[in-house]
């Protein structure tokens, strides 16, 4: 395995991580890979006042995660356990051919990538790409894109927690300001943070557990075709929602 592989793949673990962490509800921020640190820690900066200059700052502590790996092993255990597992058995030695545990590996790479940014608009494209390798084929009427991807993201969502509605509100609002600032409507340099008024990593990890517990009824290993795809999601789209499995209803 070359070295860009064994980085890859320790980045898509690392976004397995960062995806509990957010279900569980901690921050987490000093969890990184050795190979691509996380250095924003500490902040310092030179103040003017009273006619002085000083130096002023700020140091990030790590919280303590010894309930965090509890949880998380706990959850290894579980048949969603078992299907992250089969993830990184299909990383290790993947197929040639594109499967559905292809779509979710990069997805939870592109939440990890997310995680580590702290611009709010790269984290947006990256959480709305992490969404996209789930529930998008690129063979599709590019006009359907923006609705199948809202469409198709809530009706996963709420198979395990309901309120298709505001999932699909949701994910269209986050749709729309990707395509804002990837196309050039929404200037980078003039954005003083995300407009959306929800919580964007809960509805990213929201859709990837559930497409993790819905991929692995089809199978992993199933090719992921344009009519696979097409078919799967049109059988997800009108059943009627599960109850909750995992996670916090809260936004």
């Amino acid at each position: 395995m070359s070295k860009k592989r064994a980085f890859n793949i320790a980045d898509f673990i690392y976004g397995v991580i960062k995806v509990f962490t957010y279900l569980y509800n901690v921050k987490a921020s000093q969890l990184n890979t050795m190979h691509n640190p996380i250095k924003n820690q500490t902040t310092l900066y030179l103040a003017y006042d009273d006619n002085h200059y000083r130096i002023g700052g700020s140091h990030s502590f790590g919280e303590d995660l010894t309930d965090f790996w509890k949880f998380f092993s706990d959850y290894l255990k579980t048949e969603l356990g078992d299907t992250i597992k089969e993830l990184i058995a299909h990383a290790l030695f993947p197929k040639d051919k594109e499967v559905f545990a292809d779509r979710l590996i990069d997805a939870f790479y592109w939440f990890g990538e997310a995680s580590k940014d702290i611009n709010e608009s790269a984290q947006t494209i990256k959480l709305v790409t992490a969404m996209e390798r789930i529930v998008t084929d690129p063979k599709e009427d590019n006009g359907k894109v923006s609705e199948n991807f809202s469409k198709r993201t809530s009706s996963m969502i709420s198979r395990f927690h309901g309120e298709c509605n505001k999932w699909g509100q949701y994910s269209t609002d986050i749709y729309n300001e990707r395509s804002n600032l990837v196309h050039g409507s929404q200037g980078l340099h003039k954005s003083y943070g995300h407009s959306l008024g929800f919580n964007r990593f809960e509805l990213a990890y929201k859709a990837i557990l559930s497409a993790c517990v819905l991929f692995n009824e089809i199978g992993l290993e199933t090719p992921a075709t344009k009519n696979k795809i097409q078919k799967f999601f049109k059988n997800i789209c009108e059943i009627k929602p599960l109850k909750n499995t995992f996670g916090s209803d809260e936004t």
